[in-house]
């Protein structure tokens, strides 16, 4: 349940109406208490939803979460998802994932655009398919050990990426957020995430 996490950062307790309690806190944002406070749960409650264990997440719960982080409808719905899907029984695991393939006419596309570097990528962010420039532009990735090639693997386990993303903490936040945002839409597909 990381998004919770990351909107408790970016919320002040003046923002939701709680008093300055004054000190320098350790870290931005809302407390955990003070989020279960404004849930109406119990802090350890809390601290099990963000980390991932949601078994029997109420509506009133997630409601109250949502008000407590000040979260919009949309916000909210993703939230919902990520709670249904932590709540779910985990899908079996198959030893190997099928290795996807693309249409000839796509593979053509690619080829053909000469003048960029185009790569197809899948939900859990592996490269399916790619023309020329971007094996040359991304030719680290596609020399990773284990195959399919992947760029969340690439950005956080091989330190080249460090060198090769001019703002790496940038590059890092956008695979953090495509994988958040996979996940919400098909968690028991794509997750748990492996590197």
């Amino acid at each position: 349940m990381e998004c919770r996490h990351d909107r408790r950062t970016r919320l002040t307790p003046q923002q939701v109406g709680l008093p300055d309690s004054g000190g320098r806190r350790r870290v931005p944002g809302l407390r955990r208490e003070e989020v279960a406070l404004l849930s109406g749960i119990s802090v350890e409650y809390y601290n099990r939803l963000e980390r991932g264990v949601a078994t029997g997440a109420s509506p009133a719960v997630i409601d109250g979460l949502a008000r407590a982080l000040q979260l919009d409808d949309l916000e909210t719905e993703h939230l919902r998802r990520l709670i249904r899907a932590a709540d779910s029984p985990a899908p079996r695991r198959t030893s190997r994932i099928k290795r996807q393939r693309i249409h000839p006419a796509l593979q053509q596309l690619l080829d053909a655009m000469s003048t960029v570097p185009a790569i197809v990528q899948n939900g859990r962010s592996e490269l399916v398919a790619a023309n020329a420039l971007a094996m040359a532009l991304h030719s680290e990735v596609f020399e990773q050990e284990q195959k399919p090639p992947n760029f969340p693997r690439y950005v956080f386990l091989d330190a080249r990426s460090q060198r090769f993303y001019r703002d790496w903490d940038e590059a890092a936040d956008m695979t953090v957020a495509l994988l958040r945002t996979q996940a919400g839409q098909d968690p028991p597909t794509t997750w748990p995430f492996r590197p």
